[in-house]
């Protein structure tokens, strides 16, 4: 991820993205609000397939990651025999050490529901091979960006989040943002290729191939 203001780049960073099975989405889009000390709505997706199991294995797993529980909109506290099939319920995990979107979030509305955000897994940073999310893109150096968006220092964006609270910071003005997918690069003058992760170049040599 590059940072640009004026043209220049002010920040990179190393990211994380998604999985060849959940891709992170070709977009274009504006940042809008600076989250710090997110809450994760979790997807229905990531409920039925990842957290069901656990939670029917371990009755304490909610409560120990600090999620809460709500059924049409109404908190409750659903016993662990309801967690079969597909339950009536939506999960949010409240913000802390546990929480996969670290302690800032950057949104930008769009259909797909990816954003940019924190981690608490920073190792995974290191790995050669970056994808392992579920389409969102993880960001090495949360804390600088939030810093270079908002205007806000860091020690003040320190001070914002000591409370632990959700709270937004609206950009003004807000800032674009663009996802792209490149095989195909230039370093240093020199053209260098990486793997197609999500196998999009098969479609493109397809259509290149085509008759007109």
């Amino acid at each position: 991820m590059t940072y640009y203001e004026d043209e220049s780049p002010r920040l990179t960073s190393r990211v994380i993205v998604g999985t060849s099975t959940s891709g992170t989405p070709i977009l274009h889009d504006t940042i809008e609000h600076v989250v710090l000390n997110p809450t994760w709505a979790v997807p229905r997706k990531i409920l039925t397939e990842e957290l069901v199991p656990k939670i029917q294995l371990d009755p304490g797993f909610l409560e120990r990651g600090g999620f809460r529980v709500f059924e049409k909109g109404k908190e409750v506290s659903p016993a662990p025999v309801e967690w079969y099939g597909d339950p009536p319920f939506a999960v949010v995990q409240e913000p802390g050490p546990a929480n996969p979107l670290g302690r800032v979030k950057f949104v930008f509305p769009n259909n797909a529901a990816v954003y940019l955000h924190d981690t608490p897994f920073g190792h995974l940073f290191d790995a050669k091979e970056r994808a392992f999310s579920h389409g969102c893109i993880r960001v090495e150096k949360p804390m600088e960006l939030a810093s270079l968006l908002t205007g806000l220092s860091l020690d003040e964006l320190e001070k914002r989040l000591a409370d632990g609270k959700t709270k937004a910071i609206a950009l003004d003005p807000k800032v674009d943002v663009h996802l792209f997918y490149y095989t195909a690069v230039v370093e240093d003058g020199r053209v260098r290729f990486r793997e197609d992760l999500y196998g999009r170049d098969r479609s493109l040599v397809r259509a290149l191939r085509a008759r007109p």
